[in-house]
């Protein structure tokens, strides 16, 4: 819904990915200057401008961290710090804007990942994914591409629909996905 906006920063190299949250990685002050000093309104809108949906579909699990949500596949009431978009085993999941793809792994509770940094201490992350993505870490990736498909690799979320679980940070932070799309 967003046109695309003029200070959307450059897309730079991924930082290499922290065990552990750590200070700012060289480079990303830089392109964190392009949203900086902006009311937090207008910087979102900044981001926004270059990013769609990854898949289409009913969220079927909403953003909270403010609010509990009973959880089917635990049995218990916790936040939920990313969407789930309701899909159907297999369907295509796009990258929901440009970006250089910086991790793909196996999450223990989440199943198959992939979190591509978009620059400006922006990434997306995509779990619950089938077996083997399309696409592997440092490859350059484009608004909409396709880099995997809706699996069920999420032990954590094994007694849910079938959905893509999508989650957004911001300098380390996680964000409602939801602000952004």
């Amino acid at each position: 819904p967003y046109a695309r906006h003029s200070r959307v920063p450059a897309l730079a190299p991924p930082p290499q990915a922290p065990a552990a949250p750590a200070e700012a990685p060289a480079g990303e002050s830089e392109q964190s200057a392009e949203t900086a000093g902006l009311p937090p309104e207008e910087a979102a809108e900044v981001i926004a401008a270059a990013f769609d949906w990854p898949i289409k579909g009913d969220i079927c699990s909403a953003y909270s961290v403010d609010k509990l949500q009973y959880d089917r596949t635990m049995q218990d009431w916790r936040t939920h710090n990313a969407i789930d978009i309701e899909a159907e085993l297999g369907e295509k999941v796009r990258a929901a804007g440009d970006g250089i793809v910086e991790r793909v792994y196996t999450d223990q509770m989440y199943g198959v990942t992939v979190v591509l940094y978009h620059g400006a201490g922006l990434r997306s992350i995509y779990c619950n994914l089938a077996g083997t993505p399309t696409v592997q870490a440092g490859d350059t990736v484009s608004l909409g591409q396709v880099i995997g498909a809706v699996g069920d690799t999420a032990d954590a979320e094994n007694g849910d629909v079938n959905h893509l679980h999508f989650a957004m940070t911001l300098d380390e932070v996680r964000v409602d996905p939801l602000s952004i799309l």
